[in-house]
């Protein structure tokens, strides 16, 4: 089954450092735009289920608003649990650019 995008926002609206929350079919994530390429993942901390909304970026890192917990975008991983074995990994969603607007697929 292809996947089905969605538009969510204007390519305008999530400018290099920024994040932004959209919601794709009824679930809510967490968008960022590091340095040109985006990345959207469930708006939700994978250690304790903190909200992202009001996020911050740290490089290539999102930054928990919760706790500080700093999440690897382009790795999809926790980086303060980098050498643990139960890493939680960051489900990514599918995101593309086009016709000026940003598109997620939900998964």
């Amino acid at each position: 089954m292809p996947q089905e995008f969605e538009r969510v926002a204007d390519e305008a609206d999530l400018p290099p450092g920024k994040t932004r929350i959209a919601v794709v079919q009824g679930t809510e994530l967490c968008m960022a735009n590091i340095d040109g390429k985006l990345y959207a993942i469930h708006n939700e901390c994978p250690h304790d289920r903190w909200a992202l909304d009001g996020a911050k970026l740290d490089g290539e890192e999102l930054v928990c608003p919760g706790h500080g917990l700093l999440i690897n975008l382009p790795n999809c991983t926790v980086n303060a649990m980098r050498d643990s074995p139960d890493n939680p990994l960051v489900k990514q969603y599918p995101i593309k650019v086009e016709d000026g607007g940003i598109w997620v697929a939900n998964l």
